[in-house]
């Protein structure tokens, strides 16, 4: 998961480097083979960042529209 990478990124970085995702590589591909890949850091953080908002907003609206029946 995405959580699970992000963790991993941070535990594992070097010291030195202030972005957990330098040296990463972000690809996005479609149905047809064309792909558009970027390695710098600062916008794979942000699409990181944006997609792991997207997730928790959309986790936030399935859980508010849970209804228990009573116990």
């Amino acid at each position: 998961t995405l959580e699970e990478f992000e963790v991993k990124l941070v535990e594992e970085n070097d010291e030195l480097e202030s972005n957990p995702y330098q040296g990463c590589k972000l690809i996005i591909k479609d149905d047809k083979g064309r792909e558009f890949g970027t390695n710098t850091p600062n916008l794979i953080r942000m699409v990181s960042q944006f997609i792991f908002d997207a997730c928790q907003e959309k986790l936030s609206e399935i859980e508010a529209n849970i209804i228990f029946p009573n116990a």
